[in-house]
């Protein structure tokens, strides 16, 4: 079974994508990013979470292949 790590948006910003957890907010918002939500039921406040293989597929996405 494969391990699947959980980052905060800021982390998933600094750490992986190098952008702010801004910049984050608005992938997740427009659609470009997953983002998991593990607040409870009912909480006012949501608590995103972005997958470890969520993030390899936006930036496998997001990739560009040039020729030389």
């Amino acid at each position: 079974m494969t391990t699947i790590r959980l980052y905060t948006p800021k982390a998933a910003g600094t750490d992986v994508l190098g952008c702010s957890e801004n910049s984050v907010y608005r992938l997740v918002a427009d659609g470009v990013l997953r983002a998991v939500d593990i607040s409870r039921p009912g909480s006012r406040r949501s608590k995103l979470r972005i997958r470890s293989d969520d993030l390899l597929a936006y930036i496998e996405q997001q990739t560009r292949v040039t020729r030389s």
